[in-house]
């Protein structure tokens, strides 16, 4: 099941799969996946795509998982309700996502 409001909220923007998956710091095959299938990222991936587009999981449509369960469980049972300001949670995901980067990189 495509995600509607994430496509439209990438091309409100102007952007690309890849400048999308760029701006949030994953794949542009992650990212297509959220998009074209519906895929549901973790949690600390949603947090920096709320970032991204400065919206909420809501407005981009994660709330929904595949199937019953439930994706914020791990949250509490409670969906974000705003998007969340940079955490040193999320600051750490980011500074490791670009060290695994740049590692990859020194490999090819």
């Amino acid at each position: 099941m495509r995600n509607e409001k994430l496509i439209t909220a990438r091309e409100e923007r102007g952007w690309t799969q890849e400048k999308a998956a760029e701006k949030i710091g994953v794949s542009r095959v992650a990212y297509a996946r959220w998009e074209e299938q519906g895929v549901i990222p973790h949690l600390s991936t949603i947090s920096m795509a709320c970032e991204a587009f400065k919206m909420t999981p809501q407005q981009l449509d994660f709330r929904k998982s595949v199937g019953s369960r439930n994706r914020f469980a791990s949250a509490g049972d409670q969906p974000f309700t705003a998007c969340p300001q940079a955490s040193t949670a999320t600051q750490d995901v980011k500074g490791v996502d670009e060290q695994l980067r740049r590692f990859n990189r020194s490999l090819i």
